[in-house]
């Protein structure tokens, strides 16, 4: 790997490895060059040496064509994650770009527990846990930085809030409202918990449309929200209830009110690896599925952002999710469709079909290349996978297969279909330091201090900011 390594300077022993010591090597050690992918022989990887001559040669298939998209499926415990990890681990070994989205955490502490624990490896990790409320990271859904982006910010906010709410609970109103207050916090460098601000507080609205340049949304503001009329209270208690996520929980606050922090696209396109440890059960079931939305929303930002890259020059990247339902919303379909065309491998993994909408179920299994299937159950939606990899498997084989043993349906170079079955052993590799390390890294790299998080939100909101303790000014 092709590095900016300073002769002799090594990562720290886990016990040395303080916030003081990252510091200081990472001003010895930068990734201002982009990494040059190693040529990884995949017949050294432990998943091809446990496959059959039929299953080696899908595997190959598989990845020389990962752009065309990978769908995985099976119930729990039958070896779904063990494959993601698997083909996580060997893209990092390889030194591609990947990003993995983990809505358990298991998957994310099994990576971490096998990472390589060697310098150019762990530099290139970052990890994503907003669990970790002392050093959040921010993730800013309105760093849109062109028109097209900030379309597609729109869209997806439009787009999550269908997910969220009932038809019957949101309107065109409702649309109109979000659709200009977005606008204009994007124009402005805003961040999310503005947005109710805007609709609650008339100088803080006041102060901004003075500083917009945009006609439409000043227009908007001045002719259509002020002139809303005696039922505008009502309104305004309604449209800000359903903001209130954003500004009321502290953790998902203190993320999406940052300004900087995560840039997907600059530790992806410069061969990264992103770790997200969405954990339900560490920061809460609404929290964890509003942070894997904007993730994967930033994701297909990046991919469509590619269209001003030659092909030659648009390195892989590849995009796994696990329990891919909690995060999906009408957009994912969309993303998918374009992977191919910008070299962003999207890898989906979950347990049933019935799991998705029907439009959505749909975009899925029409648009990926490659799908594997480990053991099903006959629920309503099953019998759309049998006809996946027919003729040769059927239903039977399906229902009847072992824990990590799957069929699966390949795209060659040729674009012929081919279908085969896998084994997918069980993971192997002592736990390592990495961890630790990891975990401090992104704590000097892109974290910040709760206070100062805190203190800089009641700063943009023109509220009060509590004296620090000792503070007699």
């Amino acid at each position: 790997m092709a590095t900016n390594e300073t002769p002799g300077s090594q990562l720290p022993d886990a016990a040395e490895f303080t916030l003081a010591s990252a510091r200081a090597h990472l001003r010895l050690y930068t990734r201002t060059r982009l990494p040059t992918e190693r040529v990884a022989s995949l017949e050294a990887d432990p998943l091809f040496q446990a496959q059959s001559a039929e299953g080696r040669s899908l595997l190959t298939d598989v990845a020389r064509r990962r752009e065309l998209g990978l769908y995985i499926s099976g119930l729990p415990g039958v070896g779904k994650s063990t494959l993601l990890l698997h083909l996580i681990l060997d893209d990092i070994r390889a030194g591609r770009a990947c990003c993995v989205l983990d809505p358990h955490g298991d998957l994310i502490r099994a990576i971490l527990d096998r990472l390589p624990d060697d310098e150019a490896t762990l530099c290139r990790v970052m990890l994503f846990d907003p669990a970790d409320t002392d050093w959040p990271i921010g993730l800013n859904l309105l760093d849109a930085r062109t028109e097209r982006a900030r379309d597609l910010a729109v869209q997806f906010m439009l787009e999550l809030y269908e997910e969220l709410f009932l038809p019957d609970h949101q309107g065109p109103m409702l649309h109109q409202s979000l659709r200009n207050g977005l606008r204009l916090l994007m124009e402005l460098g805003g961040v999310l918990p503005e947005l109710p601000m805007l609709f609650s507080n008339h100088k803080f609205l006041a102060f901004r449309l003075m500083l917009s340049k945009d006609p439409w949304v000043r227009n908007y503001f001045d002719k259509v929200w002020q002139q809303a009329g005696p039922g505008r209270g009502d309104y305004l208690a309604y449209f800000t209830s359903k903001l209130s996520c954003f500004v009321d929980d502290h953790l998902l606050r203190n993320i999406v009110g940052q300004a900087q922090g995560l840039d997907l696209s600059a530790a992806l396109e410069n061969g990264g690896v992103v770790l997200a440890n969405l954990a339900r059960g560490a920061i809460g079931d609404l929290n964890s599925r509003l942070l894997g939305m904007i993730l994967l929303h930033k994701l297909e930002r990046l991919a469509m952002e590619r269209v001003a890259v030659t092909p030659e020059e648009r390195r892989p990247v590849h995009v796994y999710v696990d329990e891919f339902h909690e995060f999906a919303t009408a957009g994912l379909g969309r993303f998918l469709a374009a992977t191919r065309k910008f070299n962003v491998g999207l890898v989906l993994a979950h347990q049933r079909l019935e799991t998705l909408s029907a439009p959505l179920r749909e975009a899925i299994l029409g648009a990926v290349g490659h799908v594997i299937l480990f053991r099903q159950v006959a629920d309503q939606w099953f019998g759309s996978l049998p006809r996946l990899v027919w003729p040769r498997f059927g239903e039977r084989d399906l229902l009847s297969l072992p824990s990590y043993h799957a069929v699966a349906r390949v795209n060659g170079m040729d674009g012929t279909p081919r279908l085969g079955r896998l084994t997918v052993p069980r993971p192997i590799g002592s736990r390592t330091q990495a961890a630790d390390r990891v975990r401090l890294l992104a704590q000097v790299q892109v974290a910040r201090a709760r206070s100062d998080v805190e203190r800089e939100i009641l700063e943009r909101l023109g509220w009060t900011v509590p004296a620090e303790k000792g503070d007699t000014a």
